[in-house]
């Protein structure tokens, strides 16, 4: 009959390998001071550490240092791009603001044609002697105001300043001129500046569109010739925030250029 000795089995268990270790003095006064520190698992960890490890640990530990230092670089390039991205928002609006500024005068000009505000106005010759005498005769003036001869009218000694008032479209001195047929564009200057805040070269504008050479489909750069000028802040401010929309879709079409 074999006998065994007392205690529990060893078969299955991996026991662990009883190493000795030399320390030195300050290693063993910091684990006097800190016994929940255990130095074999420590030391245990520190040679785990150190051993080789499976293919996939080993690619995982790499991807994460190249991570690491992509971010890095990403960060500094993202630093960059930011402020490279304000300095150009900056320089395209600085050109927006000097295109609006330059182009709005003559771009009022011209939306104010679009908008049909000009129109032409015609008027036929009027004859001074047949005007008098519808005045004479409806009593606003006295005949002995006028003298008619041979055609002719001019006034008296004895007209009043109320005759000269009524009659002025007429006057050159004391003799009554006929008033020939003319053609002209309204709103005039006078109105265009008051009413709308704008001042043009009227002549040469007049001119041009009598003769039907001024079109809302034209350039602004042909508007230019009439020397627009807006004469109200308010209403150039309002013009450019209207140009503005239709001014950014061009530099983004035009990839930002001029």
């Amino acid at each position: 009959m074999n006998k065994t000795k007392a205690g529990r089995p060893t078969i299955g268990e991996s026991k662990l390998v009883q190493r000795a270790i030399t320390s030195s003095p300050d290693i063993e006064e910091f684990l006097r001071k800190n016994p929940s520190i255990n130095a074999s698992d420590v030391f245990r960890k520190a040679i785990h550490g150190m051993m080789p490890r499976d293919s996939d640990s080993i690619r995982l530990t790499k991807l994460s240092e190249e991570i690491s230092g992509m971010r890095a670089k990403l960060s500094i390039k993202e630093a960059e791009y930011e402020s490279l991205r304000k300095r150009v928002e900056e320089r395209d609006r600085i050109q927006l603001d000097l295109r609006l500024e330059r182009d709005c005068h003559a771009w009022y000009l011209r939306s104010l044609e679009q908008s049909g505000v000009f129109r032409v106005f015609s008027s036929e010759a009027v004859d001074p002697v047949m005007f008098v005498q519808n005045e004479i005769n409806s009593g606003s003036i006295k005949h002995y105001e006028v003298q008619i001869a041979n055609g002719k009218v001019k006034l008296t000694e004895r007209s009043t300043p109320n005759a000269r008032r009524r009659l002025r479209q007429f006057l050159h001195g004391d003799v009554l001129e006929p008033i020939p047929a003319r053609t002209w564009v309204a709103p005039g200057l006078e109105v265009l500046r008051s009413t709308y805040g704008l001042s043009i070269d009227f002549n040469q504008f007049q001119e041009d569109f009598l003769a039907n050479l001024i079109s809302g489909d034209l350039p602004i750069e042909y508007f230019q010739k009439f020397k627009p000028a807006i004469i109200k802040e308010s209403i150039k401010t309002e013009i450019k925030m209207r140009m503005e929309p239709h001014y950014r879709t061009i530099s983004l079409d035009a990839g930002g250029k001029n």
